[in-house]
């Protein structure tokens, strides 16, 4: 056997070479829209969390103002604002104070 041999050259016909060019752009194409699907179902999983995260924080701070209820004056003012927190809360799916 020897080392000096030239390499082997494949020869491939031109219409072999348009098929094969358009199966690797196709895969790469398919490969790209994978992977965006999944970053993007990453970031929206993450954004869904952030949100939920600070809805709870709202919620803590409509609850405390909800249990002031019976402290406060009955008067028209009152129930409109109580109606307003009553329905944000209901809004952000808080869970009610126990």
């Amino acid at each position: 056997m020897s080392l000096n041999k030239p390499p082997r050259v494949i020869k491939i016909q031109g219409w072999y070479q348009v098929i094969i060019i358009g199966v690797v752009a196709i895969m790469v194409s398919g490969a790209n829209l994978l992977w965006t699907n999944q970053v993007d179902n990453r970031s929206e999983r993450r954004r869904d969390a952030v949100e939920r995260q600070a809805d709870q924080r709202w919620c803590a701070l409509l609850n405390f103002l909800v249990g002031i209820r019976s402290q406060a004056p009955d008067n028209e003012l009152n129930r409109q604002y109580f109606q307003l927190l009553d329905g944000l809360r209901t809004e952000l799916e808080c869970e009610d104070k126990k």
